[in-house]
């Protein structure tokens, strides 16, 4: 199904701020009752940004979720 609304978060050496801000979209997501995609854009980062991203991902799996290098 397509996505009502797309968010799309730019990061870059973000990986230290990343993780509780992904969290809080996601716990939105999973109440707003629309169908919403998240969107990390990683522009090369250096540090963990990808894999902060990936975990908060994962522990809400039912979300349309995804990292973009």
């Amino acid at each position: 199904m397509k996505p009502e609304v797309s968010i799309v978060i730019p990061a870059y050496n973000e990986s230290e701020r990343l993780g509780a801000p992904l969290r809080t979209i996601l716990e939105f997501i999973s109440t707003a009752g629309m169908n919403v995609e998240l969107i990390v854009v990683d522009d090369g980062s250096s540090d963990d940004t990808v894999t902060v991203a990936e975990r908060a991902f994962a522990t809400m799996p039912d979300i349309q979720a995804n990292v973009i290098r």
